[in-house]
């Protein structure tokens, strides 16, 4: 793979379990490559595991004509304002409400919506890591590119939408009423049983009609089945997201990788 003549990309979701990194070249078909490495059991800290695991794996260190960097973390608000300036204001303001602990964290923020902002508080150690090892990357919540390209789809459509992305012991929950966006939240979920309440509550907190408002559902969990099954009980019939088909000449690769990543090409970040 000649990087020096084709425009290879990098992107790369960090969590305090693992990390997981695609590669591919817009411009070439099927070049799309992609990995997870958990980090080891004994892990010092979730630093020094990211450390390890960027200097360990040769990949992450060659040229790329672009870096793309997610970083997973609870520490997220969305914030309402008309500007990056004043959202920046709120968000520092609400983080450190919430978590005290964040006055030696970044705030990073970007705009997902008419006139909403995700901001993410993170831990200086690991943007100055990102950025030394890095050329230039960007640093976005994990979230950020799969509300980008949601909150683009929906302008395309009427009525309420409720997107549920499933993770082994959590959900992402993201809604729209046509192209304005409602919420963002990630809740705790190790059942279907806690999946489908949450689902649910949120469906009654916006006032959405369960059975005819949309319900789309991505990602893997052991839970899937049994949660598809309990919809089924109370006539919710949800649909599978729709795949961003632009990322299909990547390769079928790209079916598996997480859907937080496979979205980020899409995205202006």
């Amino acid at each position: 793979m000649e990087k020096s003549l084709t425009p290879y990309r990098l992107s790369i979701l960090a969590s305090d379990k693992c990390l997981h990194y695609m590669t591919f070249s817009p411009i070439v078909d099927n070049s799309l490559k992609s990995c997870r490495i958990d980090y080891p059991t004994d892990m010092t800290s979730a630093q020094s595991a990211l450390e390890n695991t960027v200097y360990d794996t040769p990949t992450l260190l060659e040229q790329y004509s672009r870096v793309d960097t997610l970083v997973d973390t609870r520490r997220y608000v969305t914030v309402e304002a008309d500007n990056d300036h004043d959202a920046t204001m709120r968000a520092e303001t609400l983080l450190a409400t919430l978590y005290p602990e964040t006055h030696s964290y970044e705030v990073i923020t970007h705009q997902i919506g008419r006139r909403a902002w995700i901001a993410m508080a993170v831990d200086k150690a690991t943007t100055a890591f990102l950025r030394r090892t890095f050329d230039q990357p960007t640093i976005n919540h994990r979230l950020t590119p799969l509300a980008l390209y949601l909150g683009h789809r929906s302008r395309f459509g009427n009525g309420g939408r409720i997107h549920v992305s499933l993770h082994d012991n959590s959900l992402d929950i993201i809604a729209y009423e046509a192209s304005s966006l409602l919420m963002i939240n990630t809740f705790d979920a190790t059942s279907a049983n806690d999946a489908i309440y949450f689902i649910l509550a949120t469906a009654d907190m916006l006032d959405f009609d369960i059975s005819s408002d949309r319900l789309f559902i991505t990602g893997e969990s052991p839970y899937r089945a049994d949660l598809i099954e309990l919809l089924d009980q109370h006539l919710v019939h949800p649909m599978p997201m729709i795949y961003p088909s632009e990322m299909l000449r990547a390769g079928g690769l790209s079916l598996n990788v997480p859907i937080e990543i496979i979205t980020l090409p899409l995205c202006a970040l």
